[in-house]
């Protein structure tokens, strides 16, 4: 299959993501909005739920820095499509990905998944 080779250029794309100041023309991704946004509630939150419930975090999945709320991007694997992280949609840089074999197995995790997925 195609999931190997998928996942090492989603990895490169994703390590490659220039993280800081959003009034920097060379920055892709800034901070979370609040600490709201940014602590155990919501995307630290979700990270750590994923990892509890035994994703793998492949790349990512820590603060950066001490200032302000940003977050490495992050990539979950052997992930089930039953987790809270796949389950729901995270406003943060928290990406999963799901092994499948066809279309329609794809689309029988779950109807919000198929939906998400196009």
């Amino acid at each position: 299959g195609i999931y190997d080779k998928f996942l090492e250029q989603f990895m490169e794309q994703a390590l490659a993501i220039k993280v800081g100041d959003p009034c920097a023309a060379e920055t892709y991704q800034g901070s979370q909005v609040s600490k709201t946004q940014f602590d155990v509630q919501l995307c630290m939150g979700y990270i750590e739920s994923g990892k509890a419930d035994g994703a793998t975090v492949h790349v990512g999945g820590n603060r950066i820095g001490n200032e302000g709320y940003f977050i490495q991007p992050t990539i979950f694997t052997e992930c089930q499509p039953d987790m809270k992280i796949v389950r729901e949609e995270i406003f943060g840089p928290v990406a999963c990905v799901l092994k499948f074999k066809t279309e329609e197995g794809m689309c029988s995790f779950s109807p919000t998944l198929a939906v998400r997925a196009v």
